[in-house]
């Protein structure tokens, strides 16, 4: 069964509250297309990335006065993208897959000429959530339960190569629970991401790693 993810973590609320000030912080921007957009990620007030359904990654280099559409790995088998990271205007990293069995994660070092697969899964329900770069080389990888237990991978070396955290390290999810797209935070070596609920069982946690994703521990809320 495909599972609905939801973007609540994402999306950005402004509340005016009768102050025409407020709202004057704030403009839209075309991006000439129609697809939903899942996740933003700004390296500086000129270069943003973009990413979202049916393939669709976009990048700015003009603080959003225009946008491009760039070439999208796997776009023509069904992948969208729930997560964009990037360090500048040529490197970069989407997340994403077919929503049933299928999830990868992939780099672009020329601006989004060209993507490198670093990572694939082809397990069942497999869901990559959201990736996160601290710097060129630190980054994380968190998705839905494979095999048993969520999966969170570290890379050290950008990404050239990954390596999982094991199930004895992460508390077991409970029937039903399953992450949510760029629910992820990071600050030093404390890593935090949230869960949600399938439709049949409530399953609301908050798991805390202390020491970049090595060891975690979950929490109630």
């Amino acid at each position: 069964m495909t599972k609905t993810k939801s973007l609540a973590c994402f999306v950005c609320l402004l509340i005016a509250v009768n102050s025409p000030a407020l709202a004057q912080y704030w403009t839209s921007q075309s991006t000439s297309t129609t697809a939903a957009l899942n996740s933003v990620k700004a390296v500086n007030a000129s270069t943003a990335w973009v990413c979202g359904a049916s393939g669709t990654i976009l990048r700015t280099t003009d603080g959003g006065a225009t946008w491009a559409k760039l070439s999208a790995p796997l776009a023509s088998i069904g992948y969208s993208f729930y997560s964009v990271e990037a360090l500048d205007a040529n490197t970069a990293w989407v997340a994403g897959g077919n929503g049933t069995n299928s999830s990868g994660l992939f780099k672009t070092t020329n601006g989004g000429l060209s993507w490198v697969q670093q990572m694939s899964s082809v397990t069942a329900g497999t869901f990559y959530n959201v990736v996160l770069f601290t710097d060129a080389n630190n980054g994380i990888l968190f998705g839905d339960p494979e095999g048993g237990y969520f999966v969170v991978y570290s890379t050290a070396n950008g990404g050239s190569s990954w390596t999982r955290t094991s199930q004895t390290n992460i508390p077991a999810p409970l029937f039903g629970e399953v992450g949510l797209s760029n629910n992820l935070a990071i600050s030093g070596n404390t890593v935090i991401f949230g869960t949600g609920m399938s439709q049949t069982t409530p399953a609301t946690r908050v798991f805390r790693s202390t020491d970049r994703g090595k060891s975690w521990t979950a929490s109630s809320v």
